[in-house]
């Protein structure tokens, strides 16, 4: 019988394979001391251990255990949502590089950073979600449309009520709508109107 040095790198053991305790730069997994821990494992150099990280499904996690940085990928997709790996994004949310990103404010349901869908009394704009359309713009089933008369500033149902400085809504054929700078034969122009 005789006494057998334990593995390198490795200051505590009870047989080959079997380490108990790493030296400072190593970290302890299965008995074996190494210098990287695999995938969902974090290195602990306090405790000189590979530790799992949280959750099963995490698959880098280098500054803590509880937060997660990466998400497994195969066989099954994982989404990285809050440090946290989930099967799907929530609602108000987006998959961006298997990550879940929250929707802009007011917004139910984004693709690619634009918002498809608004929350009750908001309407879509532009991508965002906004308290009223504004100028130049009238409101159908939650979106905002600009008004199809050019130089016109405000449209309800699409139709032109009120032009910009120094135009007039002028009727052509009863039916469609301009804003011109003069008006039409037969017709004058209101100067507190506009219309």
């Amino acid at each position: 019988r005789e006494c057998v040095p334990c593995d390198p790198g490795c200051e505590l053991c009870n047989g080959h394979d079997k380490c108990l305790y790493c030296n400072s730069t190593l970290a302890l997994l299965n008995g074996r001391c190494i210098d990287q821990c695999p995938e969902y494992y974090r290195k602990n150099t306090e405790l000189r251990i590979c530790e799992p990280c949280d959750g099963g499904h995490c698959l880098y996690c280098p500054s803590s255990k509880q937060i997660c940085e990466a998400c497994q990928r195969r066989p099954d997709s994982f989404f990285l949502y809050h440090d946290v790996c989930l099967t799907e994004c929530p609602i108000r949310t987006m998959v961006f590089n298997y990550t879940c990103v929250d929707c802009s404010s007011n917004c139910l349901h984004c693709e690619n950073s634009l918002c498809t869908e608004c929350e009750q009394g908001y309407y879509r704009k532009d991508g965002k979600c906004v308290k009223e359309c504004g100028v130049g713009y009238y409101a159908k089933d939650q979106i905002c449309y600009p008004c199809s008369t050019k130089n016109c500033i405000s449209c309800p149902n699409n139709v032109c009520t009120q032009c910009i400085p120094q135009f007039y809504v002028n009727r052509l054929n009863n039916i469609e709508e301009q804003c011109s700078p003069t008006c039409s034969d037969g017709y004058y122009p209101n100067e507190k109107s506009h219309f």
